[in-house]
């Protein structure tokens, strides 16, 4: 039986959903003695310097906390501290091997996807744009390379067909957190055995960038429409509509809540705007097309398509792009 309280835990963590697991630590009685967060960056359109969720939490805490900003920093910062145990959710910096060293039970990283599936820094995004029906949480420990360490605990999460980025962080907090305060407390005991992960079955996501939510009306409606709800925290997804950017916050797919057959959207070009038979506003693409339901035009307040039909009627017929 462990003592919570003897064990000096390290928490390293930048966003919103890493703030939360944070709390969890704090509120099952571990002496976290140290906070890492990313330094603090501009964020949004008017470039406003912030602190990062993780930051905000530890402060009003009352934690040590320190944002180092080099790979180098990070591992001084740790040896410093001289933790017991690093718990890593979503820090966004590579930590070098050195730094997993330092901590006697070594670096345990809260990952959003059953691993070996979806290794690299977007599973959560990841599953859904690959149109998977289940990912999950493991537990691991941490090596030198991109999520390939042993692991030490699963569990599974079903996505549901509406299913966006942050619901899915939702659920994986509801069922993963519990996990990391269950497994940890096993670990420190010596009660579980990291288990290797099969290399063989590996699959792997990349970093997103901001282009990443252009809509492709080359590609097929359902394929895009993953977008919408993959990247509806960040980036958004996007056409141009003219010069000006044009987001689309909320979609249907064909044969949803639409009469338009197949035989009518094959007749419009790709990225083509037009009305269906009961007038709901619709976008074509090389296979299937969208029911826009709810947008937003740069500089503009986000509204309904109806509602922004009355003041734009020249999209009708227009090609976004």
């Amino acid at each position: 039986m462990i003592n919570k309280k003897e064990i000096k835990l390290v928490f390293m963590g930048t966003p919103e959903f890493s703030a939360k697991i944070l709390d969890g630590l704090l509120n099952d009685g571990y002496d976290i003695i140290g906070v890492i967060t990313e330094p603090d960056k501009p964020t949004g359109r008017k470039m406003e310097v912030l602190p990062t969720p993780v930051k905000k939490f530890a402060l009003e805490k009352g934690l040590k906390l320190f944002q180092p900003s080099t790979k180098a920093e990070v591992q001084l910062t740790t040896y410093n501290l001289q933790p017991d145990i690093v718990v890593v959710a979503a820090y966004g910096k590579i930590i070098t091997a050195e730094t997993l060293e330092i901590p006697k039970y070594g670096c345990v990283n809260f990952h959003a996807s059953l691993l070996p599936a979806l290794r690299g820094p977007s599973p959560v995004q990841s599953a859904i744009l690959e149109g998977l029906d289940k990912t999950g949480v493991t537990i691991m420990i941490m090596d030198e390379n991109m999520d390939t360490g042993p692991m030490l605990s699963q569990v599974e999460i079903t996505l549901d067909s509406n299913e966006t980025a942050t619901t899915l962080r939702a659920k994986m907090l509801e069922k993963g957190l519990p996990l990391l305060l269950k497994t940890l407390k096993e670990y420190i005991a010596g009660e579980i055995k990291p288990k290797k992960q099969e290399n063989k079955k590996a699959t792997y996501c990349k970093m997103i960038n901001k282009e990443d939510g252009r809509v492709d009306f080359s590609s097929s409606a359902e394929i895009e429409e993953r977008k919408t709800r993959a990247f509806n925290e960040w980036p958004g997804v996007y056409a141009f509509f003219g010069e000006k950017r044009i987001k689309f916050l909320e979609v249907g797919l064909s044969g949803g809540n639409t009469s338009a057959t197949n035989d009518q959207f094959s007749n419009y070009k790709n990225g083509e705007v037009f009305l269906d038979v009961n007038g709901d506003v619709c976008v074509s693409f090389a296979q299937g097309y969208w029911v826009i339901n709810r947008l937003q035009l740069e500089g503009k307040k986000e509204t309904t398509a109806h509602e922004f039909l009355n003041g734009h009627k020249s999209i009708i017929g227009s090609i976004l792009r």
